[in-house]
């Protein structure tokens, strides 16, 4: 399976570009963000997801890794395909649809075009436990151990650990966490209270 990709752009379309790896050209679908954002003759490297089918071979690209998971963990999701799921990465960035994951925002999914509400109860259903208390305390950063924080055992500083994979910088994190009610042991409580007062500063 092809799973990533380093060349130089050589024709951009619709829904993503023609990339040159050493004279073998590779077409990509791809978020309409990331594609807006690159250029005729661009060297640049994708994570790549392959779809196969009867009928096509279908690749899809990602600038980058957390992005590329993010897109297999939307797969999923019942009767979610690669073309919804691209579709939801060029609506929302990663760290504002994780954020309307742990929140259950029903409407912030459903701003996605071509994502209905019955869609968007399933998705927010089926990865909400997963990114609030499984995938963003698996994934960390590691600048926690460069400020003061609570003991590391701590639900505060567990709920530190997921605020940081969903995007968010320390500095910002650590006066939240500081008002959050400090005899809160769920994990998942404690997140959803600071996302809240993070939402607000937006």
């Amino acid at each position: 399976m092809i799973g990533y990709l380093r060349g130089r752009v050589l024709l951009l379309e619709s829904e993503g570009c023609l990339l040159d790896v050493h004279g073998v050209g590779y077409r990509l679908i791809l978020p309409s963000n990331l594609l807006s954002g690159l250029r005729i003759g661009q060297e640049c490297a994708f994570y790549t997801h392959l779809q196969v089918r009867e009928d096509a071979f279908t690749l899809f690209g990602f600038p980058d890794l957390a992005e590329y998971e993010l897109f297999l963990l939307l797969l999923t999701v019942s009767g979610i395909g690669p073309k919804a799921a691209i579709a939801i990465l060029s609506t929302l960035r990663p760290p504002a649809l994780r954020q309307a994951i742990v929140l259950r925002d029903l409407k912030t999914i459903t701003r996605v075009p071509g994502i209905g509400k019955k869609t968007a109860e399933r998705l927010l259903l089926e990865l909400g436990d997963k990114l609030s208390l499984g995938q963003a305390e698996a994934t960390a950063g590691a600048s926690l151990a460069a400020a003061p924080v609570p003991d590391a055992a701590s639900p505060l500083a567990e709920a530190g650990q997921a605020l940081e994979s969903l995007g968010y910088d320390w500095r910002e994190i650590k006066p939240v966490l500081d008002r959050l009610p400090q005899d809160e042991q769920q994990v998942g409580t404690l997140v959803r209270l600071a996302l809240k007062e993070l939402s607000r500063r937006l």
